[in-house]
Formats: structure tokens, C-alpha cells, sequence
């Protein structure tokens, strides 16, 4: 038996693990949240277990030990995060449980890792995953950090959505039509932006506004669709307002994978210049190539791991400057015919949701 244990599961996480065997595996989760950040997604399915927790001050520890006496699992998977001591507790349980402790990480702080600093949180997720029998990490570039600082094998689980139901929407829509498409979201404008994602700072949605109005002055009939939700949202339409930036729509939320799809299918490209998240799955599958910052050491922005799956055949990625290069792409059809077109190759060579299933699968050997 494999014993997850996450501190949240937000609804992407539970659309990806759902794939896992019942019979091998168990996924615990509590609902650790903080204002403006993602919730655990609700399901009564046997797979997953709501784990309490207990608080202390700032931290918690999360009520495992009842769990790991009836499930008695060989392997446990856990995230090394400082606020949670639930590592701690499991450290001093493995010798009377025999299991094996294996991180599921990040590996290295976005900022650390692109600037080349370990900072002091850093060192001290090293140290427990220094305990740990076998690490887990998201890309192949920080897998090789991680096991030259800890002389131990680093596997990786490519961060991904389900791409089975992506798959199904593609195909849906390829059948369909761009057009058909365009006529029923009621878009006509000849030039069509997006931003899909959270509406927080870390995502630089202010600086994709002033992107869009830069493009706009040379670009005409061009429109900017902003699908998200968030703590964000208010003040970024009040900037949209002060400054009479015209063509800037805020749709909301969209759960509708179908309905996201189409919005992702019939953009030309989609602005997110800062940290680029699981966004990068969802661009790349709909052939919509993502236009974003090139992280520096200092500044950032400091990119998640996906950022791994943008290439210069694939994506549009720069500094000072990068409204030229969008505005280039825009009027040069075929450019921008081969951006989508890698989009989506790197997309099927990547990202497919087998490939993360399978490592996971290769602990119950």
C-alpha cells in the first residue's frame, strides 16, 4: 500500500491521482489554506482520505497515525513543507512501521533555483529530504540540482492535468472548427489574446495589461479575454478602468473544460509573463503558444517547474522589448502557424498524464 499524503488536494491535483489504483493506493489530504490560495476539492471516493489537523500556532500536524495502523503502508509520500511537522511525527514512527518516506517536492525554491542561492528554507526541506529513503520532483533540471547537493537518485513525475479529458476537448473542437467556434463565443475581433489562471500578483497579469496595451497601438481589431478568478481581480479592473484600456474582457472563472478549451483554441497567444504554473499544459495542449518573461537571477519572474516545456519553438519568451516580438509573431501568419503547431507536439512528447501515473506506480515495486 502507497499512503499520499497532501496537504491540500485542489481539483487538478484530484483530476491527476484519481487515475491511481484503489487497491495499491491511498491519497490523504486536509484543507490547509490560506487567503487566496486553492482549496481541497471535495470527493467521497475511496481512493481519499480528509485527514484532521491539529494547530500549533502557525503550524499543524496532520492526524495520520490512525491511518498508517490500519493501512500499514510499505511507502509514504509527503511534501516537505516547514509549517508542517507531520514529517517529523512520521520521521519518528518509520522504525516501528517500516515504512519507506519518500518527498514529493518541488526540490528547490522557484526563487532559489534561478537565482542560484539556497536560501535558509531551502536548506532546512534539504535536510528532510536528506531523511528520506527516495525524492520525487517535477522536472529534469531539478532533479540534477538536487542529486548533486544530495548524492541520492531523484525521480521525475513530469507535473501535468489529465490529459485524457484534454485529449477528448481537442479533438472536439479540431472537429468543430475555428470558426464555428469564434461565431458561437460571439468573437469577432481578428486578433484574440488570453491570460487563464489565478488572478494574484505572483502571475504579473498588471504587466500582461501593459503588454496588451503596447500591442494594441500597432495592432488593430485585437482583443485580451482574462479567465481567472482571485484577490487580485478588483484591482486589476479598476486599472483597466483608470486607464481606458479598451478591449480588455474579465470572464471569470470557467470549470467547464469544454468551454475553457474553446477560449484557449481560438486565441492567437496567451499572455502570462509571470509564474507560469500548470497553465503551460493547458496552452500547449490547445495550440495557444504562451507568451512569458525570461526569469532573471534577481527579479524573477520566478517560473514554477513547468516552465521547463517552453522552448523558443513552442513559446514566446523575453524581457524589455517583448511587445515587439508579439507584435512580429501577430503579423507574420506563418511564425505563428509554427508556434502552435510545436505547441502541440511538445505537448503530446510531454506532457501526457501516463508518464507521471507511472512513477508513482513504480513505488509499489
Amino acid at each position: 500500500m502507497i499512503f499520499i499524503l497532501q496537504q491540500i488536494l485542489p481539483k487538478y491535483r484530484y483530476e491527476v491521482l484519481k487515475y491511481l489504483d484503489v487497491s495499491n493506493f491511498r491519497v490523504a489530504y486536509s484543507n490547509v489554506v490560506k487567503e487566496g490560495s486553492l482549496r481541497s476539492y471535495k470527493t467521497d471516493e475511496d481512493l481519499f482520505i480528509e485527514v484532521p489537523i491539529i494547530r500549533i500556532g502557525e503550524k499543524y500536524i496532520q492526524s495520520v497515525l490512525p491511518y498508517i495502523k490500519s493501512l500499514k503502508p510499505a511507502v509514504i509520500v509527503y511534501t516537505p513543507e516547514l509549517r508542517n511537522f507531520t514529517f517529523w511525527f512520521l520521521l519518528l514512527m518509520k522504525p516501528f512501521f517500516k515504512f519507506r518516506l519518500v518527498a514529493w517536492t518541488h526540490g528547490i525554491n522557484n526563487k532559489d533555483f534561478f537565482s542560484g542561492k539556497l536560501g535558509f528554507q531551502t536548506k532546512l526541506r534539504m535536510l528532510m529530504m536528506r531523511f528520506s529513503d527516495d525524492i520525487i520532483v517535477y522536472s529534469k533540471d531539478r532533479a540534477e540540482v538536487l542529486q548533486k547537493i544530495l548524492n541520492k537518485k531523484v525521480l521525475v513525475a513530469k507535473n501535468t492535468l489529465d490529459t485524457h479529458i484534454l485529449n477528448e476537448v481537442y479533438k472536439s473542437l479540431d472537429s468543430e472548427g475555428i470558426e464555428e467556434i469564434r461565431s458561437e463565443l460571439k468573437v469577432k475581433s481578428k486578433f484574440n489574446l488570453i491570460y487563464v489562471g489565478r488572478l494574484i500578483k505572483e502571475k504579473e497579469i498588471e504587466y500582461a495589461l501593459d503588454l496588451f496595451r503596447s500591442v494594441a497601438q500597432d495592432i488593430d481589431d485585437i482583443n485580451f479575454y482574462i479567465i481567472g478568478d482571485g484577490p487580485d481581480r478588483a484591482r486589476l479592473e479598476s486599472i483597466v478602468e483608470k486607464n481606458n484600456i479598451n478591449g480588455v474582457y474579465f470572464l471569470g472563472q470557467i470549470d467547464d473544460p469544454y468551454l475553457l478549451g474553446k477560449w484557449l483554441y481560438i486565441s492567437d497567444l496567451h499572455l502570462h509573463p509571470g509564474y507560469v504554473g500548470l497553465a503551460v499544459v493547458h496552452s500547449l495542449c490547445f495550440e495557444t503558444p504562451i507568451v512569458t518573461r525570461i526569469p532573471s537571477s534577481e527579479y524573477g519572474p520566478f517560473h514554477s517547474p513547468e516552465y521547463v516545456y517552453l522552448t523558443a519553438e513552442n513559446s514566446i519568451r523575453g524581457g524589455e522589448g517583448l511587445q515587439h516580438e508579439i507584435c512580429k509573431v501577430l503579423k507574420d501568419k506563418q511564425h505563428l502557424f509554427g508556434l502552435k503547431k510545436q505547441a502541440r507536439k511538445t505537448y503530446e512528447q510531454e506532457c501526457d498524464i501516463s508518464g507521471f501515473i507511472s512513477i508513482f506506480e513504480s513505488l509499489v515495486q
